[in-house]
């Protein structure tokens, strides 16, 4: 420092010093911060890409695309919200624990009230268990509620509420209260749902969407052929009017 400065200039000198230096620290902290978020925004990048490789490679049989799949013809069993009459049909490969499928649901709600009977909505079951502990147990439950006449009750009741039960060791006690909302025969219900045919259909429901080769949920299908998953309402409105016409 110069000895002819003013004891004021030293002291502004030794002020502007001190800002310096501390611009320069909070230079180093902000290129350190951006640096580990680099960081690890590359892990998880690489752990959403490779979590996705793993799960298909579980899940696919084969390497056959997705478009060239032919899903089977539309039957009593399954569930259907229009039985007759229909002039498109849009089925539905879901899991009930599926985040995915639940941002899908009001989308899906809202196009069976905009094209009502002209649109045969068919919903199937397909459980990822390695990735979502209550999956088979909601299926069933779907399942059980259906030998009562409310599958499409406790579909709704499902997904309404995923965020209350997804996370729960078990969701049968759940389940089974939301029997009782519903007005069902909880006794019936619970035997229903503990069933080996129960449990069957659902097992048989899941392998049938892999042996598809289905890749993940919820997987459409309008009119028996694959459809991307539209990024909007007005884009899955827009597939059913152009299937209609």
């Amino acid at each position: 420092m110069d000895p002819k400065l003013t004891k004021e200039e030293k002291k502004e000198l030794k002020r502007q010093e001190k800002q310096d230096w501390q611009k320069q620290m909070d230079l180093e902290k902000r290129n350190s911060l951006f640096k580990k978020l680099a960081i690890w925004g590359g892990i998880v990048l690489f752990l959403a890409i490779g979590g996705w490789g793993v799960y298909t490679a579980s899940t696919s049989p084969s390497s056959t695309s997705t478009s060239d799949i032919k899903i089977p013809k539309v039957t009593p069993s399954d569930f259907q919200t229009v039985k007759s009459g229909a002039k498109v049909t849009l089925v539905e490969y879901a899991d009930f624990q599926c985040p995915a499928c639940k941002a899908y649901y009001p989308v899906v709600k809202q196009l069976q009230s905009d094209f009502g009977t002209k649109l045969d909505v068919v919903y199937r079951f397909f459980p990822l268990e390695n990735i979502h502990r209550n999956a088979a147990t909601s299926a069933q439950a779907g399942y059980a509620a259906s030998l009562q006449g409310k599958f499409w009750e406790m579909h709704d009741k499902l997904f309404d509420t995923q965020d209350s039960w997804a996370e729960l060791p078990d969701g049968t006690d759940t389940f089974v209260g939301y029997a009782k909302d519903l007005g069902l025969n909880v006794d019936k219900f619970k035997s229903d749902m503990a069933s080996s045919d129960t449990q069957k259909f659902v097992e048989n429901s899941y392998q049938n969407a892999l042996n598809l080769g289905l890749q993940g949920t919820p997987s459409f299908f309008l009119d028996g052929k694959f459809i991307d998953n539209p990024a909007s309402y007005q884009a899955f409105k827009d597939l059913i009017s152009k299937e209609l016409k």
